[in-house]
């Protein structure tokens, strides 16, 4: 994102201070020596995010450049920051009652501006940042003071009065920040609301900054025990709420790419890759938890193992891309007709197994049934597909491991295969 400043300072040493310490901040940098040459920039379109500006001027002073600046409709909210060698309190409060964000002394610039500008260029990008910000307070006022300070931003703010509420719209929408404040009506608590985010084992980990008017450190305590990330005192600094906000929802934008790419390993460490089906690492890694659920709360479990009739023959005659457009294509009759619950697993070369929970062996049966009849009316460059199922079901042998009802599958199939191929055994 680029971002530009407009520098108004005689050519000086200190013109050469501050563009250096501009660098590290700013893409585009507007150096000029008068008010004339600023406004001259400022009318041809060139509006900056932000403008430095010296006390004293070749053609005037500051403040004759503050009270043009309020003629330019564009540029009226543009902050402006003063660099002065002047230790005057007086000078220093007309600034800030005409609208300068922040007096610099030049002595303290080395040390001052850079902390200034980072703060300022954070405020800039949280501007740009996209995101759902879900705010829990009981007062209009502060929701207001809130939407206002954020209306300049793409951010989305959802406000609510109850915990009830807020952790219903919390559980069915991507929250991004969660703002809260800690005392609220009715007996409500933001700390009841922050306690039941944490406990969510899929969202809980979302950002949570609280505002409280009790600011102690006992107080502290208690919001960081329950979960909370940071909090705010009450009434709270627009420039602090700024800041906090930015850096809470960039993180949050950063473990979220974090995630995306652990997840991306993960399919790749449990999916086969030709196929888009999983591969046999997901037996030991979510079927063996899957099965242990079953015995535990005792509902059945479905299992399908399935080989291509005759698939050496058609990779001998036809060649290898031939055989693999044959395995993707059954591939994608079995994914066509399995549950998002289900697992489709390529088990070896062209023998692929199917777990199907809360299913019994008589609608496995079925379900192969069907995907038999559709690869037999199936057709890859003209060749006839069968393949052979074996099914068997937790139900039909409870005492059987995971590991044994596989093997059951794998013998049933067997049977159809000695049967004379392309039908359904169970065992």
């Amino acid at each position: 994102m680029m971002r530009k400043i407009l520098v108004i300072l005689p050519v000086t040493f200190l013109r050469k201070l501050v563009e250096d310490i501009l660098k590290n901040y700013f893409h585009d940098i507007s150096l000029v020596a008068t008010v004339k040459e600023a406004l001259s920039l400022i009318k041809a379109g060139q509006i900056p995010d932000l403008i430095i500006s010296s006390y004293i001027l070749e053609d005037g002073d500051v403040f004759d450049l503050l009270e043009a600046l309020e003629k330019e409709q564009k540029i009226q909210k543009v902050p402006v920051l003063l660099l002065t060698s002047e230790e005057d309190p007086e000078l220093i409060e007309r600034a800030l009652k005409k609208g300068v964000l922040e007096v610099i002394l030049k002595k303290d610039i080395p040390k001052k501006l850079p902390k200034v500008l980072k703060d300022f260029v954070r405020i800039i990008e949280l501007q740009h940042l996209e995101g759902n910000i879900l705010y829990l307070e009981d007062t209009n006022l502060y929701i207001k003071f809130l939407n206002q300070l954020l209306l300049q931003t793409k951010l989305k703010v959802f406000s609510f009065q109850t915990v009830e509420e807020a952790l219903k719209f919390f559980e069915q929408n991507d929250i991004d920040l969660v703002i809260t404040d800690y005392i609220l009506g009715v007996g409500d608590s933001g700390l009841d609301l922050v306690r039941s985010i944490r406990e969510n084992p899929e969202k809980g980990d979302v950002p949570i900054i609280v505002l409280t008017g009790y600011d102690t450190p006992a107080r502290r305590i208690e919001l960081f025990k329950a979960g909370a990330d940071d909090y705010i005192p009450k009434p709270p600094l627009k420039e602090e709420i700024l800041i906090k906000v930015f850096n809470y929802l960039t993180k949050k934008k950063v473990l979220d790419r974090l995630k995306e790419k652990i997840r991306e390993l993960e399919s790749l460490y449990i999916k086969d890759p030709l196929t888009g089906l999983y591969n046999r690492n997901v037996i030991e890694d979510f079927l063996l938890k899957e099965f242990e659920r079953a015995k535990r709360h005792n509902y059945d479990i479905g299992f399908i193992m399935a080989d291509l009739d005759k698939f050496k023959e058609i990779n001998d005659k036809f060649g290898h891309l031939t055989g693999d457009k044959v395995i993707k294509t059954f591939a994608q009759i079995i994914l066509n007709n399995i549950r998002k619950t289900d697992y489709g697993i390529r088990y070896g070369g062209e023998e692929f197994l199917i777990v199907c929970p809360h299913m019994d062996y008589q609608q496995v049966i079925r379900k192969a049934e069907e995907m038999r009849k559709e690869l037999e009316e199936a057709n890859v460059d003209g060749i006839k597909i069968t393949a052979s199922f074996g099914v068997t079901s937790l139900g039909l042998h409870p005492d059987k491991s995971l590991e044994e009802l596989i093997d059951i599958a794998d013998q049933a199939l067997y049977n159809a295969k000695s049967l004379g191929r392309n039908t359904v055994k169970f065992l």
